[in-house]
């Protein structure tokens, strides 16, 4: 049984939207795990943060879904005004990029 259902989760993945479903859920949840732990860091002296590029560069990449969750749920990266402005500029260029994208495949 275990056999047939590691076959059937290999024959999920081979479909390259399940691919593109399981990058999503994988981009998101480390950006959701680097905002917590950069939220963990925070007060602590000595110890390197997660820096903000990465965090911006991981939402560019799709996790943008889940560093406003991340924002919003650990009440991280709020305040710090040029962090919220690019991230959303992140977002207008993915709400763009993607209206484009179905623009042109329709």
């Amino acid at each position: 049984m275990l056999f047939g259902g590691a076959f059937g989760f290999l024959w999920w993945c081979c479909r390259w939207w399940n691919l593109i479903v399981l990058y999503f859920l994988a981009i998101n949840f480390v950006v959701g795990f680097l905002y917590f732990l950069d939220k963990i860091i925070a007060g602590k002296r000595g110890i390197v943060r997660v820096p903000e590029l990465i965090l911006h560069i991981l939402a560019l990449w799709g996790g943008s879904p889940m560093a406003l969750l991340a924002q919003k749920l650990f009440r991280h990266k709020i305040s710090k005004k040029s962090f919220i402005v690019i991230y959303w500029l992140i977002v207008l260029i993915q709400t763009g990029v993607l209206s484009w994208f179905f623009i042109v495949s329709n």
